[in-house]
């Protein structure tokens, strides 16, 4: 019997969905392989509490372990008990605010490693301090000097920072980082904290919006039905894309992520992300 037109159609479609998926997929893994010459800073930040900024912090560093050849640096320089340690399921021997009171010079990568600690995907961990009823906020000189001594060894560093834009540690992570994501929720109140956020980088250093990405994090199921074209619109005078991470189940339970329990669309979503947040850094010197 002579298959149906309808049917032939919707194989085409597919097959050429396919195609154009495999395409922005290789595409994006040659993006995340490019040889880096100059160690790449890439920091995370948080519009507010709860807007799961370490959770995008560690997709982006298990996604630079897994599709890179080179080292992957993690620092936690959130000073309100940072989780990045957590959800990558390593800790470091000392913390940066430790590490920051007493300068010092690491010679070689093993000294820079008896520092660190390792995730499961490869990456090294430096982690912030937790269990302390008053943990230290890192002064900014404290944190670029631990940053620039020890990042050297490593091709890229994702600086999983506080919440706010205003405080002296977090202008000085946004100064020194090659690219910048801003994790806001994927909600209609998200959507304006991040534009309030950008116009705050406008005024602050318009130059730096070209390297300012924003991460639109679903919280719950609902918010996956966000409309993108709506919010794209939003960001469309600042020259930014948005980016959407899905809800996951997985992510949902705040604990250590293993990133082979992720939905498939989490992946692709992070893998993405990690790219764009890459290529935005290779266009600072």
């Amino acid at each position: 019997m002579p298959e149906h037109a309808d049917n032939r159609l919707q194989r085409l479609k597919t097959s050429l969905n396919s195609g154009r998926a495999a395409r922005e997929s290789a595409g994006v893994a040659h993006e995340l392989s490019q040889p880096i010459t100059v160690t790449r800073r890439i920091a995370v930040l948080g519009i507010r509490g709860g807007s799961g900024k370490s959770t995008v912090a560690a997709l982006l560093v298990s996604a630079y372990a897994t599709h890179r050849g080179d080292r992957v640096l993690a620092v936690d320089a959130d000073p309100d008990l940072g989780s990045l340690g957590l959800r990558l399921g390593a800790s470091s021997p000392t913390s940066l605010s430790g590490l920051g009171k007493v300068p010092r010079v690491w010679s070689t990568l093993d000294e820079a490693e008896r520092c660190l600690g390792r995730s499961q995907s490869g990456a090294w961990v430096l982690s912030g301090e937790r269990g302390s009823a008053a943990p230290e906020v890192v002064p900014p000189n404290a944190y670029l000097g631990v940053v620039h001594g020890i990042s050297r060894y490593f091709a890229v560093t994702v600086i999983d920072a506080g919440a706010g834009m205003v405080t002296p540690l977090n202008q000085s992570v946004l100064a020194d980082a090659h690219s910048i994501v801003l994790a806001t929720p994927a909600s209609v109140d998200g959507v304006v904290s991040a534009r309030r956020a950008l116009e705050w980088i406008r005024e602050w250093g318009p130059h730096r919006l070209p390297q300012t990405l924003v991460a639109l994090t679903a919280m719950s199921p609902q918010a996956a039905a966000i409309d993108l074209n709506r919010t794209a619109e939003a960001f469309a005078p600042f020259g930014v894309v948005p980016a959407l991470l899905p809800y996951d189940r997985h992510l949902a339970t705040g604990s250590t992520i293993e990133p082979w329990r992720l939905g498939e669309r989490t992946r692709n979503s992070a893998v993405q992300l990690a790219a764009a947040a890459l290529a935005k850094s290779r266009a600072l010197p």
